[in-house]
């Protein structure tokens, strides 16, 4: 047996215990002459970002529920990780797997961190990577075998900006980012730029860590420019404090946000602004789409509750790889991981649960984005943009 060292114990852990579960898409195949497709799913199953990890794995799980109820002649087979939501657990685990498992595809990147650590392995790897949710522009760019299922940073920063200025009229807005976290940077560079442009002022813009437990003086500094709106693209975690923070200091404005927002715990459990506010996301399951109510009704049938804009990532994912294994015929099998890789570059736009998405038009792809607007403190469908 190999010694752990004893940094890297408890990702060793997790990752043992990870790979004791039963794969979440049903019962092994025992027949022989189906082919069977491993599959590496690295995500965030504990940790920052553990509630949209198991969402996500959720809807994945669903996906391939449904295909494998009907007995197709290739199986795929799931090796899930848990990455401990750091970059550094996401590479580890994925070399892990990537060596151990004999992976042909990984799903992995629940955040723009982990999948940036990831993506090289896998293009060196040559093993393809799907990022269900990692919005950060420069995934993809490692190379050609790796893919997106959501929408970029751009796409959403730039839709929230043409709400704030054409829709609700706003011309002086402020920034507050996690200045540790490229997803918010990112975010906050696109947004800015797209103020700028419209002709309007950015009038604030402040700074946080997310180990940060008060927020009162970038608030106040922000009340004091007195915006109209002030675009906070964060984690739920943050959130909860900072809305707490700002009622403390009575700071009246619209909110708006990002996917980063679309936590249920942050609605659900009283911890968000009860003022105005509207955010990027995904998805809503109250869209009014036959596609979002029969997975809405499949979702709740086998979990229990309402799926979130990570569970319908993580259902549109494993749809598109449903079809990529699908198009391959079983004596290509032998190089799986090249075979997927040319599906999956030849898949055409499949319209998901998420909007349209087009795996083959990955450098310069659009996707549409929801709009969610927050009314006494639920948030509800609002509109959807046409990309």
């Amino acid at each position: 047996m190999h010694c752990v060292p004893w940094r890297y114990l408890p990702l060793f852990l997790g990752l043992t215990l990870a790979n004791c579960q039963s794969p979440p898409s049903g019962e092994n195949q025992t027949n022989k002459n189906i082919k069977e497709i491993r599959l590496g799913l690295v995500s965030s199953l504990t940790g920052r970002h553990a509630v949209y990890g198991v969402s996500m794995k959720q809807g994945l799980s669903l996906a391939l529920t449904e295909y494998h109820r009907e007995k197709p002649d290739k199986y795929i087979k799931v090796v899930p990780v848990d990455d401990q939501s750091t970059s550094a657990g996401a590479l580890w685990a994925a070399e892990r797997i990537a060596s151990k498992e004999k992976v042909h595809l990984f799903v992995a990147g629940l955040s723009s961190d982990t999948a940036a650590a990831v993506a090289p392995l896998a293009e060196r790897a040559q093993i393809p990577m799907i990022t269900p949710s990692a919005t950060h522009a420069n995934i993809t760019s490692y190379g050609s075998r790796i893919f997106r299922t959501c929408f970029r940073n751009e796409t959403q920063a730039r839709v929230i900006a043409t709400l704030a200025t054409e829709k609700l009229k706003k011309t002086k807005l402020a920034i507050l980012k996690d200045v540790g976290s490229e997803y918010s940077i990112g975010l906050a560079k696109t947004f800015r730029a797209a103020i700028e442009k419209a002709g309007h002022k950015i009038v604030a813009e402040e700074v946080y860590a997310s180990a940060d437990k008060n927020f009162s003086k970038q608030l106040s500094v922000i009340k004091e420019a007195k915006p109209e709106a002030v675009y906070i693209p964060g984690y739920h975690q943050d959130l909860a404090k900072i809305f707490a923070d700002a009622n403390k200091i009575g700071l009246e404005t619209i909110y708006l946000g990002a996917d980063g927002w679309a936590a249920p715990q942050l609605w659900t459990q009283g911890l968000a602004t009860t003022k105005e506010s509207y955010f990027t996301s995904h998805f809503h399951p109250e869209e009014p789409k036959p596609a979002i109510t029969n997975f809405v009704k499949a979702y709740r049938l086998k979990f229990n509750e309402i799926p979130d804009a990570f569970a319908a990532l993580g259902y549109d994912t494993g749809q598109l790889i449903i079809s990529a294994v699908k198009a391959i015929p079983n004596t290509d099998l032998n190089d799986g991981r090249a075979a997927l890789i040319q599906a999956l570059s030849s898949l055409g736009a499949h319209q998901g649960v998420t909007g349209i998405i087009n795996y083959s038009e990955q450098a310069s792809h659009e996707k549409s984005t929801a709009v969610i607007r927050v009314s006494d403190g639920k948030p509800q469908f609002h509109w959807r943009s046409r990309h």
